[in-house]
């Protein structure tokens, strides 16, 4: 049985511009008709030329519209232009809108005149800007972090399937991209406020890259403060229950095992609907770390919130078998056996009798009746075991 990782997944996007205010209508007394011209430099906030933007003229009378962009020195110069009011929207690089203006053209014969154009952004929009530039650093930053240790499951899975005299090796490796994640979270995390809406989602994944690297009291402590900072839950939480699951598992691996039940409890009781997924994570866990004894009773939990459950059936027979004992009866010694063993095996053959979970239940069972237990099993065995 796995345990749960809810991956969490989930950031803000990135801040639109807004557009800047339209700027007062700038007369023109040049002579004119049609087939004026109009040049000029478009200039940033800072008074920087302004390369590869994009100009959109719109007759205000006809809508008629036309697009020209600036040079590599931010200078525009427009084809044969009317008589009119026109309407000039600035474009960035990213086809947003950033600023506004306009021109008026009216006079007698056709002339080149210049037009420099501005850019003034408000306060309210310079804040945009440097919150933007703040989440494009932050999201670099993470993204990086993921992509780490993106690559360092990847080595785990092959780490647990490699050869003796290759371990090492590949555990540094591991190790190694564990420490870029951390490295990179931590560079996303020094970007945000205490109120970040994603501050959680960065803490989980710090915590996931110091479990990586095998540091699980540095684990522990972003799982605590990444619960801390989760938005409020209006209902049954499946990523807050996640978080809480992985909290248990890393006390579960220290031996602390009323720290990890807490957070067991807690992980059901954040998603009702799932808790005896919960529940079943938690055994498993308890189970994979060597604590036989103190896997039963989350076992049990989870076969009584969904009791189709061949797995956990199976499961809790297992670690029932475990506790087993024995009394000595003249030179012989006679097991013991932990009450609800032989039933929890019974009821993992029943529910899946033809499958993994039944199949090794029935060969615990035909192992209890060897070991001279005196049990009556529900099945037929073909032939001796």
């Amino acid at each position: 049985m796995n345990m749960r990782r809810t991956k969490i997944l989930l950031l803000a996007t990135a801040l639109m511009l807004a557009m800047g205010p339209i700027a007062t209508w700038l007369g023109s007394s040049a002579a004119a008709q049609i087939g004026s011209h109009l040049v000029g430099t478009v200039y940033d906030a800072d008074g920087k030329p302004y390369p590869n933007a994009t100009l959109v003229f719109t007759n205000r009378d006809t809508r008629k519209v036309f697009t020209i962009t600036t040079d590599a020195k931010g200078r525009y110069n427009t084809p044969e232009i009317a008589n009119a009011n026109w309407d000039i929207d600035v474009k960035d690089p990213s086809g947003a809108v950033i600023y506004q203006t306009g021109i008026q053209i009216s006079a007698n014969g056709s002339q080149e005149f210049t037009h420099d154009i501005h850019i003034v952004i408000s306060e309210e929009q310079k804040k945009q800007q440097a919150e933007q530039k703040r989440f494009q650093g932050m999201k670099g930053h993470f993204d990086a972090g993921v992509a780490a240790y993106n690559q360092g499951v990847v080595l785990q899975k092959q780490l647990a399937q490699a050869p003796a005299d290759q371990k090492d090796a590949l555990q540094a490796q591991v190790n190694q991209f564990g420490d870029t994640s951390v490295t990179e979270f931590q560079a996303a995390l020094a970007t945000m406020s205490e109120t970040d809406s994603n501050r959680h989602i960065v803490l989980y994944r710090l915590a996931q890259s110091y479990e990586m690297e095998g540091k699980l009291d540095q684990a522990i402590a972003f799982y605590q403060q990444s619960i801390a900072a989760f938005p409020k839950p209006s209902g049954p939480d499946r990523d807050l229950a996640g978080s809480y699951n992985n909290l248990g598992n890393d006390y579960a691996k220290l031996g602390k095992i009323d720290e990890a039940m807490d957070a067991y409890q807690k992980a059901a009781d954040a998603d009702p609907p799932d808790a005896a997924s919960a529940w079943r994570n938690a055994g498993a866990s308890l189970y994979n770390a060597g604590k036989m004894q103190e896997a039963v009773v989350p076992f049990q939990k989870a076969a009584a919130l969904d009791p189709k459950n061949a797995q956990t059936w199976f499961l809790l027979g297992t670690c029932l078998m475990n506790t087993m004992g024995s009394r000595q009866e003249g030179d012989k010694l006679i097991p013991v056996i932990t009450p609800g063993t032989v039933e929890a095996f019974q009821k993992a053959v029943e529910l899946d009798p033809d499958g993994q979970w039944g199949q090794q239940a029935k060969q615990d069972l035909d192992a209890l009746q060897a070991m001279g237990a005196g049990i009556d099993t529900k099945y037929r065995t073909k032939g001796k075991t």
